[in-house]
């Protein structure tokens, strides 16, 4: 028999195949001798053979370690490197800590808190202060209602708010009378007096006096203009932002006069520049519009004094009051100002409020401002990983700042940090007041075994490749760091595919439900009758849109309606919460992939390195579907908007009763061990793989002295959701990932 390197392979010699060489070998040159084990030939014959055959082994294992298939270790590591491939090293899960405290408190490096569900460490990655110009999140109030204008700038983009104004275009002369309506209800007309400044100052007085007005002031615009020219002797102070100028002499003429005025408005610090625009008039422009004030401009002295045309009412509303000025009606007189009244309508502090959050909801910067309806408001980044710069005017105030700090886990390996688990401080800074995570942090991995390495290897063969469902799908799985699990789903067809709209409990009576469509909000549905008619209801509103083919209620309990599309049509479906009513079921809306589009589900990685490897992978002419999205910029300079999607987390609950065995022991904390067991197999269950009922039962008897267990299991699409049990397995999507936590497992001795 031929050993060694032979074309079927390696072939070794074991060691009955050398002992009866070396047997033979041996008589052939002693002649008739004891070979027998016990014999002094013998006893030669077996070491020697043992450590022949021990040589042979290795050799054999070299040889092997050539091979993908059979190479351990770093023999492994060599062989997949001519792949361009490397062993992924054990990490670190990362998840981004939103800090919340007292501006400028600085988060120190090595700073710690902890998931108090898991006991888990994490530590700060570097020095990061909690800032208003990096935050994520900050609750500001409305403190004065002194100032009319309200400004806070986002990212410098400011949103302005103004309280109601009157604005006049002319003097008031004899015989005018004014007549104003708030709020439905005409005042009584205000006479002229005297002169249009005591004219304005009694129709200031007979504004205050209504029940829904804290108070009224006379004030001046931002284009100054004068009824007559300024004389020998005059004197003019003008008061802005609540603080009176120097006064200004009469000098010469009336343009030496003016321009001292308007010299005299620029010199302030909040004024950008006054320039006399006419013979009578100065236009200002100040540093920031949204807190800039002229008060009054006053003439004393001379023979006589001019005043300015120009005239405004700020109005603001009592508390709880809202003020809506109708209008205001000059009859009588040689001439009759006209009134112009502001668009903007707001009422004491809590209605300034919600008119910021309405004007910054309605802006492009990408922040979710809340009114918390007590006279404060929260501006919340719609990714906590895009932290925005805040500004605000002078009559507002910052209460509480948060902002992102990079968090690692104290261990390598896989431990999961879902929304909102790294909750607790550990290490006391002043300023530092609570900490939690807005988004599932990437999770770590242990080092990759050789199973996985291999596994990767094979399936990243098509390395070099692109534009297919392979390499693209190979590409992230090699190439973007902390991508665990990708997977990539194509419609190959000129129609969209199937929406599943999906409600988790039936509708009942007073529930209310409005659908979006391409981003036009459909008529609200109100429940009507029975549940299967109000889906009825929602069936027949999609079918009327356009684009819109057929939709079918069906599913378990008439929950689901499909909605089918016409071929070349793109429809997107958002729905609002379910509100109203006893109870308020979820929904749950899938598919719906373009025509010929692809989507990847892809786990791990940040969405800035999954969205540049994608542009760089996906086909030429081909979109992009997803529930997520992050805009690169490609190499000529033009923005590319990528999709993707983030797998859908489906939170399982576990109850399980636990019946003991009484020849083992149960240890002392068997419960938790029990637990921990039931979550730890939840961890390994990847994208789109179900939830098998007896899989997770059977993790229990990893746990020694459990005779048997009862148990029931459920699912929910928000955590904080009731869950329904049963005993059922849970169908997980194929661009969900089921997620268990101690929090939703239960277990107790029966």
């Amino acid at each position: 028999m031929t050993y060694g390197l032979t074309p079927q392979g390696f072939n070794k010699k074991r060691l009955a195949d050398i002992t009866a060489e070396e047997e033979n070998a041996l008589i052939a040159e002693f002649g008739d001798i004891n070979v027998q084990p016990q014999s002094v030939f013998g006893q030669f014959i077996g070491v020697m053979a043992k450590a022949f055959a021990d040589i042979w082994e290795e050799m054999e294992d070299v040889y092997y370690s050539q091979y993908p298939n059979t190479a351990e270790g770093v023999a492994l590591d060599f062989v997949v490197a001519l792949n361009g491939i490397t062993r992924l090293p054990a990490e670190r899960t990362s998840v981004i800590g939103v800090a919340t405290g007292f501006e400028s408190t600085l988060i120190t490096a090595g700073a710690l808190a902890r998931q108090p569900s898991t006991n888990q460490t994490f530590y700060a990655q570097s020095d990061t202060t909690i800032t208003s110009t990096n935050a994520v999140l900050t609750t500001v109030s409305v403190d004065a209602l002194a100032s009319q204008i309200y400004n806070a700038a986002i990212n410098g983009n400011s949103f302005f708010y103004s309280l109601p104004k009157i604005e006049f275009d002319d003097l008031f002369v004899t015989s005018n009378s004014i007549v104003a309506s708030i709020n439905g209800n005409e005042l009584a007309p205000v006479p002229f007096n005297t002169d249009s400044q005591t004219t304005i100052d009694d129709l200031v007085t007979a504004i205050e006096a209504l029940t829904e007005v804290a108070s009224a002031t006379a004030r001046i615009g931002l284009v100054v203009n004068f009824d007559i020219d300024f004389v020998a002797s005059n004197s003019i102070v003008a008061t802005l932002n609540g603080v009176p100028l120097s006064a200004v002499p009469f000098n010469s003429d009336q343009a030496t006069t003016i321009g001292d005025l308007a010299s005299a408005i620029q010199a302030d610090a909040s004024v950008t520049s006054a320039t006399v625009t006419d013979t009578r008039e100065i236009t200002i422009v100040p540093v920031d519009e949204g807190t800039f004030l002229v008060d009054s401009i006053i003439t004393t002295g001379g023979a006589s004094q001019p005043v300015t045309i120009d005239q405004r009412i700020d109005i603001v509303p009592a508390s709880g009051y809202q003020v809506t000025v109708d209008f205001v009606e000059t009859t009588g007189g040689a001439t009759q100002p006209n009134a112009a009244i502001s668009v903007l309508q707001p009422s004491a502090i809590n209605t300034i409020v919600a008119g910021i959050v309405a004007v910054m909801n309605n802006g492009s910067e990408p922040v979710t401002a809340t009114d918390n309806l007590d006279g404060t408001f929260d501006i919340l980044a719609n990714d906590s990983e895009v932290s925005y710069s805040l500004s605000i005017s002078t009559n507002m105030t910052v209460q509480s700042v948060s902002s992102p700090v990079i968090f690692l886990a104290s261990e390598f390996g896989v431990i999961p940090a879902p929304i909102g688990s790294l909750t607790e401080i550990l290490t006391p800074i002043g300023g530092w007041e609570s900490i939690t995570n807005l988004k599932a942090g990437v999770t770590g991995r242990e080092i990759e075994t050789d199973a996985e390495l291999r596994l990767r290897r094979q399936n990243s063969i098509n390395i070099l490749g692109a534009a297919t469902v392979e390499a693209i799908r190979a590409r992230l799985l090699q190439e973007v760091s902390g991508v665990t699990q990708a997977f990539i789903f194509e419609n190959r067809t000129m129609t969209e595919e199937d929406i599943l709209i999906i409600f988790s409990a039936d509708l009942v009576t007073s529930n209310q439900i409005t659908f979006t469509v391409n981003g036009t909000p459909l008529p609200t549905i109100t429940f009507t009758s029975t549940h299967l008619n109000t889906m009825q209801l929602i069936e027949v509103q999609l079918e009327g849109v356009e684009g819109i083919d057929v939709v079918t209620v069906g599913g378990t309990g008439n929950r689901t309606l499909t909605v089918e599309m016409n071929q070349g049509y793109e429809i997107t479906i958002t729905a609002s919460p379910v509100t109203g009513g006893a109870s308020q079921a979820d929904v749950n809306i899938t598919g719906g992939r373009f025509p010929k589009s692809f989507e990847a589900v892809v786990q791990g990685g940040t969405d800035e390195d999954v969205a540049n490897k994608i542009w760089e992978t996906k086909p030429a002419g081909i979109q992009t579907f997803g529930n997520t999205n992050f805009t690169i910029t490609d190499s000529q300079g033009d923005p590319q908007v990528m999709n993707f999607s983030r797998p859908t987390p489906i939170y399982i609950w576990v109850d399980v009763d636990l019946t003991l065995y009484d020849e083992e022991t149960f240890p002392s904390n068997g419960v938790s061990l029990v637990k921990q067991a039931i979550v730890n197999y939840g961890s390994t269950l990847g994208i789109g793989e179900d939830v098998l009922f007896q899989r997770v039962l059977c993790q229990i008897f990893t746990v020694t002295g459990i005779a048997s267990g009862n148990m029931q299991i459920a699912s929910t699409l928000n955590e904080g959701d009731s869950p329904s049990f049963g005993t059922s397995d849970i169908s997980i999507g194929e661009s969900e990932i089921a997620v268990f936590s101690l929090t939703r497992t239960s277990a107790q001795v029966v």
